[in-house]
């Protein structure tokens, strides 16, 4: 019972985390084009994501000494202090910075929530758990861009968003601390990413997938950082009109992931 309600509040996590992240990830692009130039948006995006990449290799490390609740907790406080900053701030470098620890802070979370996953599942029960995760997360994808879309409606007023965005996150922190604070952390093992790699080409199927999911990837974040400026910018649709067209085009996700 207690494994079954810590689950269900997970799924509730997803939702918030995902809605508010979901909400800043079309805006980002667009934001970020002020701030430095359409040419550099996707330096600031690699920069963002190296940095993910070097903070996640010292994740397991981080977990051993403070804990998976302390650690999502200041990864939430983070994201909170980055919006509003976002929101509040004009400067360029500060606005790469901040949206540099959005990126950095928010993957944190996506592994922190993971391990809560895994803690309340069982082996036999992965399909139907993590295929509900995925669909309460994807149904905060297609509720994001119509939320955005009203918020926004024809202004370019992204603090609104960047407001809203760190909002979500208030209930957010409250459940994690009710719910989670007796949380009993696994045993952590950190490994390198070569070793990781080695591991991965050494399981046929798990190359195949990892692949697939990389290919997949490479996709999303062409279409994440430049569709929506080319539809606002060049095109001209106002935000309330491309947050219908970018629901319409995100049902699939919330119907198909779980079949």
């Amino acid at each position: 019972m207690q494994k079954r309600h810590l689950l269900h509040i997970t799924y509730f996590l997803n939702f918030f985390f995902g809605l508010h992240a979901f909400a800043l990830l079309y805006v980002h692009s667009s934001v970020l084009s002020r701030a430095v130039g359409e040419q550099s948006v996707g330096l600031v995006y690699a920069l963002a994501a190296l940095s993910a990449i070097i903070v996640l290799s010292f994740v397991p490390t981080i977990l051993k000494r403070v804990g998976d609740v302390r650690f999502v907790f200041f990864c939430v406080v983070a994201e909170i202090v980055a919006a509003l900053g976002i929101a509040f701030t004009g400067e360029p470098l500060l606005i790469v910075l901040l949206f540099i620890v959005h990126s950095v802070a928010y993957r944190a979370i996506l592994v922190d929530l993971d391990i809560f996953l895994e803690s309340a599942s069982t082996e036999d029960t992965t399909g139907v758990v993590r295929g509900s995760f995925l669909t309460v997360g994807n149904i905060a994808l297609v509720i994001a861009p119509v939320l955005v879309g009203l918020l926004l409606g024809s202004t370019e007023l992204y603090s609104k968003v960047y407001l809203f965005a760190s909002l979500i996150l208030l209930p957010a922190a409250l459940l994690l601390l009710l719910s989670f604070r007796h949380f009993k952390d696994p045993r952590y093992v950190r490994a390198s990413l070569l070793q990781t790699f080695k591991k991965i080409w050494a399981r046929p199927a798990l190359r195949r997938i990892t692949l697939i999911d990389f290919l997949l990837r490479f996709f999303y974040a062409w279409m994440v950082i430049y569709m929506p400026l080319y539809l606002h910018t060049y095109i001209g649709l106002p935000w309330d009109r491309i947050g219908v067209i970018f629901t319409i085009m995100l049902v699939p996700f919330a119907l198909f992931e779980l079949p």
